[in-house]
């Protein structure tokens, strides 16, 4: 029975794909750490219009092979397993291996789900126009309290980190006390590195890469940090109008790309530009989080995850393979949760009245219970928004931030 296998954390980003793929194969299955999708087998059934095609197994451990492998019929007969989420690619790339099906295996995800191989890559390719913050291996607070008396600030990050989620952040001012009560924040079942903290501004660089050309270059600087999100309401991100900078941040890019030999692929990549030059940060590879595919989709015409999925299929004469050029500016923001009762939100149609505004989404309703954000990219509100002005897009950001409400109590 050919059998295709997704691993995933949502379903609503992926319709399109799943009904693709019902057509070429008996049965869909669909792998998921969670305990509820959106729709169950028979709702999404009905709802792909096929019949007796889907199974999903729920909290699957998809970081275990054999977890993984326990929901899978032996009689199977596996023809792809695909991932477009960052936290299920590891576990894609070790089904491949196991059932020697076509696609990347570990030994091309890992060095870009542990960031400690990632940074010692980009360093023994001596890049010269990208800088690489200092970094170590996190040992302990008094680590810290040292590297403090050099750094202004630095930051302990989990190597296999993604959403900036379980940062925490350092600063000199900070008594040797106060050090080691932040560091008791940090996870004693993960791996950390400890960072030179670079202020300045962070931006996102996504684009998919065949024959080791990039085909689109979409550069947007973050409005908030992220990196501090639990203090944040909101995420935004917006086109980069001046010429020189962004010129100079898309030479960066390929340059990272070059160094690490990147040929087909869908990357997501983050830089810092601050007075002392432009800096590494991380690249992911897989399509951006938020909303960075919907704003994509509007500046370009391209879907990143129906990229992502063609290049996972070997179906790369789909894809087009010349550069697109980006003809107006754009945006996307995210709402991230409150913890409690939504006792309240604002009606999506006013938000899409906005000038500017291409798509508005709200993910909840009253009377659903919302935990804490636990990474950067939760939300509960996404909006997207182009014009041929960065003015209208900062104005529809602002509107946008300002007219979207909602409440909850606990």
């Amino acid at each position: 029975m050919k059998t295709s296998i997704f691993l995933l954390l949502s379903l609503n980003n992926f319709l399109d794909i799943l009904k693709i793929e019902t057509s070429k194969v008996d049965k869909v299955h669909i792998l998921t750490p969670l305990d509820n999708l959106e729709y169950t087998e028979e709702e999404l059934s009905k709802f792909l219009g096929v019949h007796n095609k889907i199974i999903i197994s729920r909290n699957v451990t998809i970081k275990k092979l054999n977890s993984m492998l326990n929901t899978i019929d032996s009689n199977s007969n596996i023809e792809n397993v695909f991932a477009f989420e960052e936290y299920c690619l590891l576990g894609a790339a070790v089904l491949r291996e196991y059932f020697k099906i076509n696609g990347k295996y570990p030994k091309e995800i890992l060095p870009f789900r542990d960031k400690k191989i990632m940074i010692k890559l980009l360093e023994k390719s001596d890049i010269q126009s990208v800088k690489i913050p200092y970094t170590e291996e996190y040992v302990d607070y008094k680590q810290v309290s040292n590297l403090l008396k050099e750094y202004n600030k630095v930051i302990a990050k989990r190597r296999d980190g993604m959403g900036s989620k379980d940062m925490v952040i350092f600063t000199n001012d900070l008594t040797i006390s106060q050090i080691k009560e932040l560091a008791s924040r940090i996870r004693k079942d993960k791996k950390y590195l400890v960072q030179e903290f670079i202020e300045g501004s962070v931006f996102h660089y996504d684009t998919y890469i065949i024959d080791r050309t990039p085909i689109i270059d979409n550069i947007m600087m973050y409005q908030d940090h992220q990196f501090e999100f639990d203090s944040n309401d909101s995420l935004s991100a917006v086109s980069v109008a001046d010429d020189d900078l962004r010129s100079r941040l898309i030479n960066s890019a390929h340059d990272i790309i070059r160094s690490y030999g990147f040929d087909k692929v869908t990357l997501h990549l983050e830089m810092i530009h601050s007075d002392a030059g432009i800096y590494f940060c991380e690249v992911g590879v897989r399509p951006g989080g938020a909303g960075v595919v919907p704003v994509v989709q509007e500046l370009y015409g391209i879907n990143l995850f129906e990229v992502e999925y063609s290049l996972q299929s070997n179906e790369i004469h789909r894809l087009p393979n010349r550069t697109i050029e980006q003809v107006n500016y754009g945006g996307w923001t995210i709402i991230h949760p409150t913890e409690g009762y939504v006792t309240y939100v604002s009606d999506v149609n006013e938000i899409l009245s906005v000038e500017g505004v291409k798509s508005a989404k709200s993910f909840i309703a009253v009377g659903d219970y919302l935990s804490a954000g636990k990474h950067c990219a939760t939300k509960v509100f996404q909006a997207v928004y182009t014009s041929e002005d960065i003015e209208t897009v900062s104005s529809s950001k602002d509107k946008i931030l300002s007219n979207f409400k909602f409440k909850t109590k606990n």
